[in-house]
């Protein structure tokens, strides 16, 4: 990685230019990283909907998504960047048996929405931002008579309180990225 570059904001500059559709050793070599980053991430960003400013969920992304070819979709929230890969497996593979995930957030709201088929009901007007956007959901689930799976809760990463109670649970170790950036937000230092 090029030294005056955060970890999050290259990340970001690799996605921009895969999606412009540049190729793989011309990214590498402009950002000073390996053509297997590259490729990590193009592999990444087909098996996921990488979403900007954490609108969780978005039915319209979710519908564009499934209307475009997808057979299962699952979105994530930009608070949540350490969802480990094994639980987008999990949720997809939970689209076998049931209707839609949810990844429960510990402030009461979710990291993570799966579906086969668009549900705007399940999110229209819900109070987002709320300890009740989880349980509003699974109510209008329950009344719409869709089968939910849930996933183990994780913390999303909302306010620094967040970012220093993850890290001192450790909860950040396996996304070394993050954890720089967090470790950096932190001690009160912007990332480079």
């Amino acid at each position: 990685m090029a030294g005056r570059r955060s970890p999050v904001t290259e990340i970001r500059e690799i996605l921009r230019r895969l999606q412009l559709g540049e190729r793989a050793r011309r990214i590498a070599r402009d950002l000073e990283v390996s053509r297997n980053t590259v490729a990590h991430y193009r592999v990444w960003a087909a098996r996921h909907a990488v979403l900007e400013g954490g609108a969780l969920p978005d039915p319209a992304t979710l519908a564009g998504l499934l209307e475009r070819g997808a057979e299962r979709v699952a979105i994530v929230g930009a608070d949540t960047p350490h969802v480990p890969g094994a639980v987008y497996s999990a949720a997809l593979e939970l689209l076998d048996r049931v209707d839609v995930v949810l990844g429960p957030a510990t402030d009461g709201g979710y990291y993570l929405v799966a579906a086969k088929a668009a549900r705007p009901e399940l999110f229209l007007g819900v109070p987002m931002g709320t300890d009740a956007v989880l349980e509003v959901t699974l109510r209008r689930a329950a009344a719409c008579r869709l089968r939910v799976g849930l996933l183990p809760p994780l913390r999303d990463l909302d306010r620094i309180e967040d970012l220093q109670a993850a890290l001192d649970a450790g909860e950040l170790a396996a996304s070394p990225r993050t954890l720089a950036v967090a470790t950096e937000l932190v001690a009160g230092r912007m990332p480079a």
